[in-house]
């Protein structure tokens, strides 16, 4: 809003509002117009404000102005008092010399903002640019008045053609420069280094080529992504089954313990002898009989050959406690 450069109006669209109860019924007023929208679109809010606080179309013609501002505004201030009076020539005036600056405008500023979107094909992308630039730029925008040149017929016809092709050239050009800046970075990065297209129609066979390539080795590197994972899932399965199958690492509980496993069995191999039970050992006297190699029967010794103590019997039959020949009985 501009009231500034216009404190007048500001004021008198205020006065019109304090005046109008509004604020008691709570209508709401119209909002600024710039000339940046639609004016169509915002002369249709417009008038359903109106309606609402009962403005006739000759008040409607003294309030709009009230409520321009900037481009919107000067336009009004440009146009003669017999088209501001009324309120129908007022709105067709506006709508038309608004459209043509509103479309314009716009699609300048839309042009600058344009980029390619994500999973936006590459025609879709230049067709609209090319509208754009259309609209940006259009026919009038090159518009000469050869008729007041003092040319030959043949020459102004030849004038008009070549106005033309410099129109078209221009555009060309437009579409290029907006289309090579507005690609997706992962296609821009690489297009920038090709060859110099002379269309828009070349610029998007390039873009096509590189949006091709980038497919291929995104493909690649996913391919080679899954097959190295796999191939390490793989590994890491066959490094547990050769620590499972190495006997080196049989880390169970009859390995540590001596009294199984290999280690019990090879001792029990090597002194078979002195654990024969069926032939050394009664159970009911719990004691042992002597065989050849149990020397040391009936004497004095107290300990086995690997130092185990015993109780034994001397050659009167009287057992003894191993350690000090004390009778057992007197023990």
């Amino acid at each position: 809003m501009k009231d500034e450069k216009k404190p007048e109006l500001g004021m008198e669209r205020k006065n019109i509002e304090a005046n109008s109860g509004g604020s008691v019924l709570g209508l709401p007023y119209p909002k600024s117009y710039d000339g940046s929208e639609d004016f169509v679109c915002y002369l249709k809010t417009f008038n359903r404000v109106a309606t609402a606080h009962g403005w006739m179309p000759a008040r409607c013609a003294q309030i709009l102005p009230l409520y321009l501002t900037g481009s919107a505004l000067a336009i009004y201030e440009g146009m003669p008092d017999r088209e501001k009076n009324s309120w129908k020539v007022l709105v067709e005036v506006l709508a038309s010399r608004l459209k043509k600056m509103s479309t314009k405008e716009m699609a300048l500023v839309k042009l600058a903002e344009r980029r390619q979107e994500f999973g936006e094909s590459l025609e879709e992308f230049s067709n609209d640019l090319k509208k754009l630039v259309e609209r940006a730029y259009p026919d009038a925008s090159f518009e000469l008045n050869i008729s007041a040149l003092k040319l030959e017929d043949d020459q102004k016809k030849n004038l008009k053609t070549e106005i033309e092709n410099m129109a078209k050239r221009f555009r060309e050009e437009i579409c290029l420069e907006k289309f090579k800046y507005g690609l997706l970075p992962e296609i821009r990065e690489k297009i920038i280094f090709m060859k110099v297209p002379s269309s828009l129609a070349e610029a998007v066979s390039q873009a096509k080529r590189v949006e091709e390539l980038n497919l291929t080795i995104k493909a690649d590197t996913w391919k080679r992504m899954e097959e190295t994972e796999v191939n390490a899932a793989l590994a890491e399965v066959n490094e547990v089954g050769e620590i499972n199958a190495d006997p080196d690492n049989d880390w169970g509980d009859e390995q540590i313990d001596p009294n199984f496993g290999p280690y019990y069995d090879e001792y029990y191999n090597d002194h078979d002898q002195y654990y024969d039970h069926e032939q050394n050992y009664i159970d009911e006297e719990c004691q042992w009989l002597p065989n050849e190699n149990n020397e040391y029967w009936g004497e004095e010794e107290y300990q086995d050959q690997f130092g185990n103590d015993f109780c034994c019997f001397d050659d009167r039959g009287d057992q003894h406690w191993p350690t000090d020949q004390t009778g057992f009985d007197d023990y």
